[in-house]
Order: C-alpha cells, then structure tokens, then sequence
C-alpha cells in the first residue's frame, strides 16, 4: 500500500507538511510540559548552572582550574542561550530544547536514507509523545546536547558515505570531537567513525 505520492512535485510537499505538523506537536509538547516540570532535574543541573555563570562572566581562569573530567560544550552553549532567554536556568533548557530539535531533524535525515516516509512519519511521533523523551529534552543536562551533536554527525555520515571527501572526513572529526568536549564518552566517536 503507498501511503506517500513519491513525485517530487506533490510527494516532498506532503512530507514537509506531515514532518512540520510532528514538529509542532513536538515543540508543543516540551513548552506545555516545561511550563509545568520541576525546577531542577538532578544535582548535576547545580553545578552545569554554575559553569554557566562562569561563562557569562567570562571567568575563564576558574574554568581552567576545573576538574580533568570537566566537559565545555554544553556550559558554553548554556551561557550563549542563556544571554539570549535572560536567566541561566531558561537558558540551558533552551539549549537542550535547541539540541532536541537537531535530533528531530537528524532523524528526519537519516530516515530519508534509510526508511520510507511512512516510517519516518512514525518515528517522529514515538519521539514526540514519549513521556520520558518530552521531559528530557529541555532538562538541565548534558545529555540533549550530546545526543544532537552525534545524531548531527551520524546523519552527516550517511549521506556523505557514497561520496567520501576530505571535507567531509573534518566536519565530522570537528561533530565529534564537540562531542567529546560535550561528554567525555564521545571519544569513541572519534575512534569508531572511520571504520
């Protein structure tokens, strides 16, 4: 049974318009539920919050005296939402938020490749209505943002993977070290994504 029109005509159009309704289902989800969630998540959340501060004060000699386990990636993006949403607390969720909607559409990209549009279609529902998923992607944690910076890679390379180039091969050393610079298990990345 063919669900989608595969012309490029109307069949692109369908799906775009399918795929933006998910979206806003999705991002009415997470705002409706943010409104309504708890202040903090876990004790993490404290000393993220904390880094954050250090970044918009630009108290960088206190940054590089934190701990060797101390990952900059989601405090530097928490500190440049944060300028934005005017609190620190509103700008690391938005940061997560921003993060949650790169997965989104990673999987829209990815799925393209690999998927029909009626599977993808399904996909992205199961993203949006998921209790634990909506609640975690505006949550004060690096977790969000280590997920949409390795879905942003994953997805890079599977379209660039019929068409290897050199630039290609840096843009993804560069995703995936953000990630490790995002959670210190992204090193794996770095050594797996060559294979």
């Amino acid at each position: 049974m063919q669900v989608f029109d595969n012309s490029k005509a109307q069949g692109v159009t369908a799906e775009a318009w399918l795929y933006l309704g998910v979206f806003a289902v999705f991002i009415s989800l997470r705002l409706i539920s943010w409104s309504n969630g708890p202040l903090l998540e876990a004790s993490d959340a404290i000393g993220l919050m904390g880094t954050i501060k250090y970044f918009l004060a630009l108290d960088f000699q206190t940054l590089i005296e934190s701990s060797p386990d101390y990952t900059p990636f989601y405090p530097a993006f928490g500190a440049l939402f944060s300028a934005i949403a005017g609190s620190v607390e509103n700008g690391a969720r938005l940061c997560s938020l921003f993060f949650s909607c790169i997965v989104f559409v990673s999987i829209i990209g990815i799925g393209r490749k690999i998927a029909t549009p009626f599977e993808v279609t399904l996909g992205l529902i199961l993203l949006a209505i998921s209790p634990y998923l909506v609640r975690f992607s505006y949550s004060v944690l690096t977790e969000p943002s280590y997920i949409g910076t390795i879905y942003a890679g994953f997805w890079l390379f599977w379209c660039k993977l019929d068409n290897p180039r050199i630039r290609y091969g840096v843009a993804l050393g560069v995703i995936f070290s953000l990630g490790f610079l995002n959670r210190i298990e992204g090193i794996l990345y770095l050594s797996l994504i060559h294979i």
